[in-house]
């Protein structure tokens, strides 16, 4: 019965994943930190230093913050439900979000964008050195320096987070079920492998992870290395990443396709992919790209992106589905470091039927924000949309 519970939760995201990803860009491109769920609770904000963009497809509730974003890009901040913001925030770019927008003490340098209502609390105001535009009301205080505020003005988000969201859904599964290519060798704690050019795949236990102090990989420019952690819970504490050969950071992900839950601490210097994993981020640094699911705490990322163009394209029904069942597959018949060994396969069932619920929702988002993206590219499915 669980057994059929998971293959419908994994044919429904597949559905779903389809009707939603008619046309995409490449978020691996765009954002240097995605939360596909909350980044903070009303009741715990986050605290953060970001370079580059940020995505969050739920809500955001953020305090003493900084994000850097590039001039020229598609903006500091983007947010799918409700941005709530205070104490000494700046944000170098556009900010816009799809609920309401709540300000305090905050100084954005260019224009706020709301599917809501947009409007300041407390005492500290806001500067706003762009425009301020809101499909319901603009609710400003005499506290609030902005250049001009405009209400009723209909909301057509910058990005397709549904999309983005799906996006990285599908490659973490994609490149999850991939057979390993080879595997790393344990020298007293340094971790190293040896890439060859092209796509080499890693399979390695959360705790052989945890414990090592470095991780060595040598390899051409051409190589790129997927490193995939197959456990549901994962621990990250300090690691010296060392890249030498000519690969680069771009070129190596860190994948963990069944994680819901992550704890960071301390620094890593790598691109991380966790789609499903409610993150603590314990004050620690990534020095790469970050995409997790919930994200709690606080912590810094200095920004990067994983270099996917040399992954092919996880476009189809029939991918996706059978990716999945292959890292169930794979899974089981791994020893698991987990003491909680035994109730893993219900929690990746429950994990799968969890990304099911989150991706009806991105469909009804994303069905909101057809036609808005003229940076996206098409991709083939060869599902059947009835849209």
């Amino acid at each position: 019965m669980k057994k059929a519970m998971c293959l419908g939760a994994v044919c429904t995201l597949a559905i779903l994943w389809g009707q939603t990803f008619a046309a995409v860009m490449d978020p691996f491109d765009t954002f240097s930190v995605y939360s596909l769920g909350d980044l903070g609770t009303s009741s715990s904000l986050f605290q953060a230093s970001f370079t580059g963009p940020v995505g969050v497809a739920q809500s955001a509730y953020m305090q003493s913050s900084y994000i850097s974003a590039p001039s020229g890009g598609t903006g500091s901040l983007h947010v799918g439900g409700d941005l709530n913001v205070r104490y000494s925030q700046q944000f170098s770019g556009n900010v816009e979000a799809g609920g309401n927008i709540q300000l305090n003490g905050v100084t954005i340098a260019g224009n706020v964008s709301a599917g809501g209502n947009v409007g300041d609390y407390d005492w500290n105001g806001a500067t706003v050195r762009g425009t301020a535009q809101a499909a319901g009301a603009i609710n400003f205080s005499s506290r609030v320096s902005v250049q001009s505020a405009h209400s009723g003005i209909p909301y057509s988000p910058e990005i397709d987070l549904a999309a983005a969201s799906a996006y990285y859904l599908a490659t973490s599964r994609s490149i999850g079920a991939k057979t390993p290519t080879g595997s790393v060798v344990n020298q007293y704690g340094n971790l190293t492998f040896t890439a060859v050019k092209g796509i080499n795949v890693i399979d390695i236990d959360q705790q052989t992870l945890h414990d090592a102090w470095a991780f060595t990989i040598t390899g051409p420019a051409d190589a790129t290395v997927l490193i995939n952690v197959l456990n549901a819970a994962v621990d990250l504490d300090n690691t010296t990443w060392v890249y030498q050969g000519g690969i680069a950071e771009s070129s190596v992900v860190l994948n963990m396709p069944l994680a819901t839950s992550l704890t960071l601490s301390q620094g890593n210097a790598v691109n991380i992919l966790a789609p499903l994993a409610t993150t603590q981020f314990q004050q620690g640094t990534v020095n790469g790209q970050l995409v997790v699911g919930n994200l709690y705490g606080g912590g810094v990322v200095t920004g990067g992106s994983f270099n996917d163009h040399a992954l092919p394209e996880p476009a189809t029904l029939s991918l996706l589905a059978l990716g999945t069942l292959a890292i169930m597959r794979r899974r089981r018949k791994q020893p698991d470091s987990d003491p909680n060994a035994a109730r893993l396969g219900q929690r990746r069932c429950g994990a799968l039927q969890a990304s099911s619920t989150m991706s009806a929702r991105m469909v009804s988002a994303r069905n909101r924000a057809a036609g808005r993206m003229r940076r996206w590219v098409g991709v083939t499915s060869s599902i059947s949309r009835p849209w």
